[in-house]
């Protein structure tokens, strides 16, 4: 008994060092891709060159990434969130469809503006927004509240969605854009898998 009582305890530690270094690693990502995408002169060093393709693709698919991330990633949640805010978990649920009408909305918004004023400040006004957004919703008191921040949330999400794709136009020639096009429907098919487990963790 003592001694499986202390093997599962070093199963357990193991765990939560996985886990910690696991957040560390996608903290410390996060963080460089923020501080990438708010220098202009990191976005230009990156657009350059056949040699930095990879980067591009790279850069394109996380933009594509952040929707069906956010989507998916506080599913496993529901519960925990539905306590916390004394609730019932189908009032987090239109947390959810918020979200959708968001998103939705937002494509048809970010279309126009990414044509007339160009693919950079439209990208930086719906990243920080999306930023401000998820800051809300980590100090939202109320399911309302959350409603609310995961609505403005979508709206600056999807311009990563909407801007990637426009991008991948003007980074490419039409040869190589079909295949850049099916990297990025990669990622999002991906996104949705991955998403829950790292929520749940």
């Amino acid at each position: 008994m003592g001694y499986n009582a202390s093997f599962q305890q070093n199963i357990a530690c193991h765990t939560k060092l996985q886990q910690f270094l696991f957040t560390k690693n996608c903290l410390s990502f996060a963080a460089h891709f923020i501080h990438t995408l708010a220098c202009p002169k990191h976005i230009s060093h990156f657009m350059k060159g056949n040699n930095n393709k990879f980067l591009k693709i790279l850069l394109l698919g996380l933009l594509s990434a952040i929707g069906p991330f956010s989507i998916d990633m506080y599913l496993p949640g529901f519960p925990n969130i539905a306590k916390d805010l004394q609730t019932d978990v189908s009032n987090i649920s239109l947390t959810l469809s918020s979200f959708f009408i968001g998103i939705s909305a937002g494509q048809l918004l970010y279309g126009p503006l990414l044509d007339k004023y160009g693919r950079k400040k439209p990208l930086y006004f719906g990243l920080s927004l999306y930023i401000l957004a998820s800051l809300g919703c980590a100090v939202a008191t109320s399911v309302n509240m959350l409603i609310v921040f995961r609505f403005l949330q979508a709206l600056g999400g999807c311009a990563g969605m909407v801007a990637s794709r426009a991008m991948v136009r003007d980074l490419f020639d039409v040869k190589e854009s079909a295949k850049v096009f099916s990297l990025l429907m990669l990622v999002i098919g991906v996104s949705p898998l991955l998403a829950p487990t790292i929520g749940g963790m």
